[in-house]
């Protein structure tokens, strides 16, 4: 929903000026960049309630969504607001590829009646310059030893409030049980870490400034709220301007560390790796999220500046998670936990949503979706990032048992090499009972996901490429990597999705969407708290059970690679003028041949591999091009 509501007392003010500012991206870079595993760190948080005022003095209702390199207002139906010179907030559109505030006051029209049209975000090839100039600095080295992950990691927790505002309200005890409770079965990051490492990771909180009983006591900044919101000419001249946001942002931290270092007492180990750095500082800021693109959103990021530089007896503070206590919603286990496994090393795997809104893992992994309680990642990303687990195993054709992932005992997940070096299945087991488990309605059963080892995480996604994720699980209806089908039905084992192979909904297929025929998963069972399976590598070419009727066309080969033969059958024999059209998968009509005689060759040499419909009358077959 989007409501405006009249204050009592409105300011007169000028209409907002029918001249139009562009939003200037402010980005020296224009390149696509492959991170590092430390530099993939957000949470992608949708539908924040939001509350803005107009300049006239109208209150706007409405929802922000993004992550720190992009996040942005809009309505309930997903159309973009944006301010314009004079500080109204307008219904967004594009304007020679940039983002531009629309004639439309937000809440005043129907944007959909007016011509606008939703989701209008950056450029993937944006978001990705953003990423890359915010981590355009030199981390410090990841320790890949045995140990990695295992211990005691004392994370120092600051609250934070600016000039203009009173004191934190918020219960402390509320805070501390999120972050420290170790009662069985209570939702704290605590067990949240104890639980997913198998208890090998411990995470104590503690909290400063000192609290008095239950009233948090915060650091007061110098600067009001304002100075750490984007600059506008007309509503907010306080606020920064791109260049000025990475110095505002450190320094404040800076100071909110010098104000508590001495209050951490010397007795707390502050560096278990040893590697000379404070091991995490969370800053727990008051108040809401900004409201356009700000620094004022949950993240993981590094205190790099040199003239910033801050210290806790002797140990420079580097890594910190960055929260603000008043989101709704969005201050609670699960950000906390996958803020903290960024931490931890652990990359996104969640897209930029510019519009397209694919979800590679969806809530089967924290580092995508952030359900509360928070759910754990899966085997790979445990054994790679976490170091909980060991490498899943290659499997030979057999039949095999699994244990969930959520007891770590015994096989847990299983390893299926493809004739890609670079590319390989895993298969794992999640159980619903587990804590912190529960996806998708309590979904338990088999999940079947591909690897590409040449990414470190997912946000690094960019649609023009032919890679696309390192972690993608198989669902139903999604027969291409750009296809969503139904995430929340991934799991295999109910009665309706025992098996997977090149001729099951949806096939076995690579980041290029080439189908893999030599894999065949079948009589996937589910039972006390296991899976058992039978893996073999014979060809299993796809079959459409269409092509088994009399219908109006057939079609060999199917796969095919340079020709398709295609035979007209029954009604079709009588019709005139008709062609055989080839659409992709998301419905855009790729090619169109005439047919001339009851049967004929058609040369398909130039498409690419893929899956594609054929489409003859009212009949459409699947085919695919290998």
């Amino acid at each position: 929903m989007i409501l405006i509501t009249k204050s009592k007392t409105k300011p007169k003010t000028t209409p907002p000026s029918s001249h139009l500012s562009f939003l200037t991206s402010h980005l020296s870079f224009l390149f696509i960049f492959l991170f590092s595993i430390s530099s993939l760190q957000a949470a992608y948080l949708e539908n924040i309630p939001m509350q803005v005022i107009q300049p006239n003095g109208d209150t706007l209702h409405c929802y922000a969504s993004g992550d720190e390199f992009f996040n942005y207002l809009h309505d309930k139906d997903g159309y973009t607001i944006i301010q314009n010179k004079d500080g109204f907030y307008m219904y967004a559109l594009y304007e020679k590829e940039q983002i531009v505030p629309s004639r439309f006051i937000a809440g005043t029209v129907n944007p959909s009646k007016v011509g606008l049209r939703p989701y209008v975000v950056i450029s993937t090839e944006e978001y990705q310059a953003r990423r890359a100039k915010w981590f355009n600095y030199q981390d410090i080295s990841r320790s890949k030893a045995a140990n990695r992950n295992h211990g005691t990691l004392n994370n120092l927790v600051v609250f934070i409030r600016f000039s203009d505002e009173e004191e934190i309200t918020k219960s402390f005890y509320t805070v501390e049980e999120m972050y420290n409770d170790q009662t069985p079965g209570y939702n704290s990051m605590y067990n949240y870490f104890e639980t997913t490492s198998y208890g090998a990771l411990t995470i104590p909180s503690t909290f400063y400034p000192e609290h008095n009983e239950d009233t948090i006591i915060s650091y007061q900044d110098i600067y009001p709220r304002s100075y750490y919101q984007e600059y506008n000419e007309t509503t907010n001249p306080n606020g920064y301007k791109p260049e000025e946001r990475t110095s505002r942002e450190h320094n404040l931290l800076r100071r909110a560390i010098e104000f508590i270092a001495d209050q951490v007492p010397t007795s707390i180990d502050l560096d278990y790796n040893g590697d000379g750095f404070v091991d995490n500082v969370c800053f727990v800021v008051k108040g809401n999220v900004g409201a356009w693109s700000t620094l004022l959103w949950p993240h993981r990021w590094s205190l790099h500046s040199e003239s910033e530089a801050a210290s806790i007896h002797g140990y420079r503070v580097w890594d910190y998670n960055f929260m603000l206590e008043g989101a709704s919603g969005y201050f609670n286990t699960a950000v906390l936990s996958h803020e903290m496994q960024h931490s931890l090393s652990y990359p996104d795997l969640y897209h930029y949503h510019n519009g397209t809104n694919l979800k590679p893992v969806g809530q089967w992994d924290i580092m995508e979706n952030n359900p509360n309680p928070p759910q754990q990642s899966g085997a790979y990303m445990k054994w790679k990032y976490g170091n909980w687990l060991n490498e899943p195993k290659v499997i030979q054709p057999g039949t095999y048992t699994l244990n969930s992932v959520g007891t770590g005992l015994g096989d847990v997940g299983y390893k299926i090499p493809t004739s890609d070096p670079d590319q390989f299945f895993v298969l794992e087991f999640r159980d619903a009972t587990d804590p912190f488990d529960k996806c998708y309605n309590n979904g338990t059963g088999l999940l079947i996901y591909r690897i590409n080892t040449n990414w470190n995480g997912n946000a690094g996604y960019n649609p023009n490429d032919d890679i696309f994720d390192e972690v993608y699980i198989f669902r139903p209806d999604g027969y291409s990597p750009t296809q969503n089908g139904t995430i929340a039905r991934a799991h295999f084992g109910p009665s309706d999705r025992t098996t997977f192979n090149a001729n099951s909904n949806p096939p076995p297929f690579l980041t290029d969407g080439t189908t893999v025929n030599d894999l065949s998963i079948t009589d996937i069972t589910i039972h006390d708290k296991q899976v058992t399976f039978t893996y073999s590598n014979e060809i299993v070419y796809a079959v459409n059970d269409v092509e088994k009727t009399t219908g109006l066309f057939t079609m060999y080969p199917n796969p095919a690679n340079n020709y398709l033969e295609i035979a007209l059958t029954g009604e079709a024999l009588t019709m005139q003028n008709i062609n055989a059209q080839f659409f992709d998968l998301k419905g855009g009509l790729i090619k169109s041949f005439p047919i001339n005689s009851n049967k004929m060759q058609i040369d398909i040499s130039n498409l690419s591999k893929g899956f594609y419909v054929v489409k003859i009358g009212y009949e459409s077959k699947k085919l695919i091009v290998k």
